[in-house]
């Protein structure tokens, strides 16, 4: 590195002031890379050109640890594209006859329920109708996921108590189901409270 004092040349608009007192300052003229064997200066030490060859190599290496470069970024977007896609042309709705009425055998607790007779393996969901055979009181039932410990249960109206009809009133769902098509269920009361598979997901 060479430096000039000011008028001397021409000079860049980069200036050092020369001892921190800004009484005079310098204005580099001229940098260069050093031919081999030189060096460059720091204070009163010498950075050889391979210890610079050395910092670069560890600059770059930190940047390809943590950049990710847009033909990767592409190609992850891409992989999860296709493995949505996948995924979703799996599901197709299969109904079922809503005539196999389950009953809880106790009343407002969480009980299993096998649904492995109405829906074949690799079912992914269930349409689950809630039935309130009660024309006159609105009963409290829930379905959900078996293992699940969300206490998804909610009250299910009775037709006479909305219009005045002595008609049953229900309400439908859609829960996931396991392996072994068995999914839970909640009700208040298990005479008057009925659940139906209406169909599956697959």
């Amino acid at each position: 590195m060479r430096v000039a004092t000011p008028g001397i040349t021409a000079l860049s608009q980069l200036t050092i002031d020369a001892d921190l007192d800004m009484a005079g300052t310098y204005q580099v003229k001229d940098l260069a890379a050093p031919a081999d064997g030189e060096a460059l200066r720091k204070g009163n030490k010498d950075i050889a050109n391979a210890e610079v060859a050395d910092a670069a190599a560890i600059a770059v290496a930190k940047l390809e640890d943590t950049v990710c470069t847009k033909a990767l970024a592409d190609s992850k977007i891409a992989t999860h594209k296709a493995d949505a896609s996948a995924h979703h042309s799996k599901l197709a709705f299969v109904p079922l006859d809503p005539d196999q009425a389950h009953a809880n055998p106790n009343d407002a607790s969480w009980e299993d329920w096998d649904l492995s007779g109405e829906v074949p393996e690799g079912a992914l969901y269930v349409l689950i109708y809630m039935i309130n055979g009660s024309t006159t009181t609105v009963r409290n039932g829930g379905v959900r996921e078996n293992g699940s410990a969300f206490d998804n249960y909610n009250p299910v109206p009775s037709w006479g108590v909305i219009v005045g009809t002595s008609t049953e009133w229900g309400v439908s769902c859609i829960v996931p189901c396991d392996a072994n098509r068995i999914v839970e269920t909640k009700a208040s009361s298990k005479t008057e409270l009925k659940f139906n598979c209406g169909g599956y997901f697959i």
